[in-house]
């Protein structure tokens, strides 16, 4: 059953975000979602993606729509959408130390392994935001 009862608007809908392995994020041209109105009023810069992977599948099921704002930090514990060396762009839970990032997978699926990144290694590290909100694919219109 789609979201009802609340005010939407409408994001761009940027792509899909890989809740998995790695890989170079994809790209929708000029496709749009809905979500919830009150999380574009906090930041007009909100977008949505698709979830494609398993790893966030404890929180995130597989195909979801997600609503990321840019605009807010990602805090230790948060779910972030994060683009590594420019290419590979993941949501993963993310925790922080003055030395070291890692994101850690939220799944059912035990193969899945955190990836921790330390201040010394050799990588560029892009924040595209902190997951706001979901629905699941069932529930889309």
């Amino acid at each position: 059953m789609p979201v009802s009862g609340m005010a939407m608007g409408h994001v761009p809908l940027l792509g899909r975000v890989h809740a998995g392995k790695p890989n170079d994020p994809d790209e929708f041209d000029g496709e749009t979602a809905l979500i919830p109105q009150f999380l574009i009023d906090e930041d007009p810069d909100t977008y949505a993606c698709l979830s494609e992977g398993d790893c966030m599948n404890r929180v995130y099921p597989e195909g979801c729509l997600i609503a990321i704002s840019p605009n807010r930090e990602p805090q230790n514990g948060s779910v972030a959408v994060v683009t590594i060396d420019g290419r590979d762009a993941v949501m993963r839970r993310m925790y922080r130390t003055t030395q070291t990032l890692v994101l850690s997978p939220d799944s059912f699926n035990p193969e899945h392994e955190d990836i921790v990144i330390r201040a010394t290694d050799d990588h560029i590290i892009e924040f595209g935001g902190r997951v706001v909100w979901f629905q699941s694919k069932d529930e889309m219109e």
